[in-house]
């Protein structure tokens, strides 16, 4: 974790004539936290960051330092995509399983963190890493024109709260001018896209860049002709969705099946 973050921290706590627990109790975390983000145990998760510049007058100092601790604590495999995907002026994203990192609630998202091989400390720096890329790629000031095909199953696995929420949060986001968000209903049957999650990335010059993630690892799949093999699977899982107004409507079924 970055060396300069914590000694940043513990610059302008100094600053601030503040204790460590006094500072907690400002921003209402614990102590021992304020202890751990300047000791270079943990990286303050955004929202937190935000807080911090808050407390201490210094604009988005912590923010940016944590955005940059985080990018470089992501796993090596991820980075190169990492790179890409904030310079992407499109992104295409299929998911079978799950809800796309970058559509997910915090909760979700621990959620998803938790259930895996990662230990605690390790769920949580992945956590930041996920909502920090959330706050680059969709919440900066020029996203890029996203499109996300989510296959029906990945919505109805996972604690029926946690889900009501995403699935809210899905058609929040898919009012987004931005965004497009697409559902593959279990009535397509069996199409390609089932074989596993891919995403596509297009760049400033046009050029397209893959990416692949499975149980062990990530890669990078910019070679033409692997390439045009996941463009011609993505249109196959792009021929069996919802257009976006009718997966609005299905989401909207779902939550009010939840609702108490």
């Amino acid at each position: 974790m970055s060396s300069s973050l914590a000694m940043a921290l513990r610059h302008l706590r100094s600053a601030k004539g503040l204790t460590q627990e006094q500072a907690a109790e400002a921003i209402r975390v614990s102590a021992s936290l304020i202890a751990a983000f300047e000791t270079d145990r943990r990286i303050p998760l955004p929202d937190t960051a935000q807080r911090l510049d808050q407390l201490f007058g210094s604009g988005n100092l912590v923010a940016t330092m944590a955005a940059e601790a985080r990018r470089g604590a992501a796993p090596e495999w991820f980075r190169p995509f990492g790179d890409y995907e904030r310079e992407a002026v499109a992104l295409r994203t299929f998911e079978p399983l799950y809800v796309p990192g970058l559509l997910q609630t915090e909760a979700y998202a621990r959620a998803v963190l938790a259930g895996g091989l990662l230990d605690a400390e390790q769920a949580e720096a992945r956590l930041a890493i996920r909502l920090d890329r959330q706050a680059t790629i969709l919440d900066g000031p020029r996203p890029p024109l996203a499109t996300f095909v989510v296959d029906e199953a990945a919505l109805l696995r996972g604690d029926p709260e946690i889900m009501r929420e995403q699935v809210a949060h899905l058609i929040e986001l898919s009012h987004r001018p931005r965004v497009f968000l697409h559902l593959v209903p279990f009535s397509a049957g069996v199409y390609v896209g089932q074989s596993g999650a891919f995403a596509l990335v297009t760049l400033e010059d046009g050029a397209d860049v893959a990416f692949m993630e499975d149980q062990l690892t990530g890669r990078l799949i910019p070679e033409p002709e692997p390439l045009a093999i996941l463009v011609r699977a993505w249109d196959g899982v792009r021929s069996v969705a919802l257009p976006r107004d009718l997966t609005r409507a299905a989401l909207s079924k779902m939550v009010d099946r939840h609702d108490p």
